[in-house]
């Protein structure tokens, strides 16, 4: 009976591990790229070795380059979870070198439209490195494209242009111009690519039009106060490394971000940010935008529009506006207009593109013996043009820009000129306040005037009389 139970011990063992023989080899064949775990974390193969699966590979043409700090994209791959994997060059081997973002669209021709994806780093070898597209599924369609426009990665002082005076930049973008095509037959993935074009900004400014806006009296009761937001309208200025004759359409993606601050009675006060937002909008050449400036205390506004797109020397000669609005205390006009150095900077760009408003109120409050700056308004960030649809010598153009993700200051490009002057309150006030004072006098004032009127009579009466006794003097 004991040698029984040990055969069958045996024979047990002998079959489980046979089992667990089958299971390794399973996935050693198995062409995933990844194995997931049982608490759902990812172990990715290396770089190396998933390129080294075309036999056509070579790594003699990924050489060290420590001057070089550029990316480039050499392979993508999709895995049985439905992600996707991009496989970079990076000559210069420094961790401050490692990508972020890629601009891709899984559309072509006229539908192609990219967007932005976050890259996540998960192999490095040598001069290869590898990263999984996050929020990115891969699409059951037999045949996906992948028509890739641009790569980012943070900007370095140290070895990276220097943004423009009073901007900052954030992501600086390599171009990549590839149209990958994944084909499935038989259960296997087969890649192709294609060289695409792409359109690179070579100058650009990003900046603000800030238009103040005065009292409505009819608003007193309610969580504003009196106070009317004014506006912020948002603009890129930049040239391309293209010639454009007409300029169609503008995808831009920003981010924004409330902003809060109250400062009682002078004290340092923290500011309150609110959540980053991320967005994507498209502008054509027919669009067009507008603000509302309130003119007097019944809520009346004087409205103006501008074109979306515009050429930079339109942009510049339609910034100078006068407005003004009617207060029971004060009547304000007000001068918008450009500085010297912002017409000088907006004016050497080919196209302005206005892309988002945003209201701001900016002011100091009054209560009893205390004095509140209460700022309440909107920051706009990493602003970055990803497509540019446009017509040159007739032909349309639909290309994947090139572009850094870049940020203006936090003033505004205009200057604000304002006059103030007495209200129609005040004249009453000060007519009451006459009245109040000669009143007193009013019985000799009225003597006064009742005399120096029967003598301008008695003068008109004289000079008109005077002809008549002349000629009967003659006669």
């Amino acid at each position: 009976m004991q040698i029984r139970k040990s055969k069958f011990n045996i024979g047990l063992y002998v079959c489980l591990s046979f089992l667990i023989s089958l299971v390794f080899m399973f996935f050693a064949c198995f062409p995933a790229v990844d194995i997931v775990k049982a608490e759902d974390v990812s172990v990715y193969t290396g770089a190396l070795e998933d390129l080294q699966k075309d036999e056509n590979f070579d790594i003699n043409k990924f050489p060290v380059d420590e001057d070089d700090y550029s990316l480039k994209v050499v392979q993508i791959a999709e895995s049985k979870n439905s992600e996707l994997f991009v496989y970079v060059y990076e000559p210069a081997v420094n961790e401050k070198v490692h990508a972020t973002t890629i601009s891709f669209s899984t559309a072509i021709n006229d539908s192609f439209y990219p967007q932005l994806y976050s890259l996540k780093l998960v192999s490095t070898e040598g001069t290869l490195n590898k990263y999984v597209v996050e929020d990115f599924n891969v699409l059951p369609d037999v045949l996906r494209y992948y028509q890739i426009v641009s790569i980012y990665r943070a900007w370095n002082e140290l070895f990276d242009t220097p943004a423009p005076e009073g901007q900052t930049i954030s992501e600086i973008s390599f171009s990549v111009g590839q149209l990958w095509t994944a084909c499935t037959v038989d259960n296997e993935v087969h890649y192709s690519y294609l060289t695409t074009e792409t359109i690179e900004i070579t100058d650009k400014f990003v900046g603000f039009v800030r238009y103040e806006s005065g009292y409505d009296w009819t608003k007193f009761f309610t969580s504003k106060g009196v106070t009317v937001p004014g506006y912020d309208c948002h603009f890129i200025a930049f040239s391309t490394d293209h010639d454009i004759d007409r300029l169609m359409e503008v995808q831009v993606v920003y981010c924004s971000q409330s902003y809060h601050l109250s400062r009682l009675n002078g004290l340092v006060g923290s500011p309150k940010y609110g959540n980053i937002e991320d967005h994507d909008v498209t502008l054509t050449y027919v669009d067009r935008y507008s603000v509302d400036i309130p003119t007097n205390m019944y809520g009346q506004h004087n409205h103006y529009e501008w074109d979306r797109i515009n050429s930079a020397q339109d942009f510049v000669n339609s910034q100078d506006i006068s407005y003004g609005y009617c207060g029971a205390i004060f009547n304000t006009e007000t001068d918008v207009k450009l500085t010297d150095e912002a017409k000088n900077i907006i004016g050497s760009k080919q196209f302005v593109v206005n892309f988002a408003e945003t209201e701001f109120v900016d002011e100091l409050r009054s209560s009893g013996f205390n004095t509140e700056h209460y700022v309440d308004k909107t920051l706009v960030s990493d602003v970055s043009i990803l497509r540019l649809k446009f017509e040159t010598d007739g032909v349309t153009y639909n290309l994947g820009v090139v572009d850094n993700k870049q940020t203006g200051s936090d003033s505004p490009v205009t200057e604000t000129i304002t006059e103030k002057k007495p209200g129609w309150l005040i004249w009453v006030i000060v007519g009451v306040v006459c009245f109040i004072v000669i009143a007193p006098f009013l019985p000799y004032i009225f003597k006064v005037v009742w005399w120096l009127l029967i003598w301008v009579f008695k003068g008109l009466w004289w000079l008109i009389s005077l002809p008549f006794r002349l000629f009967k003097r003659d006669k």
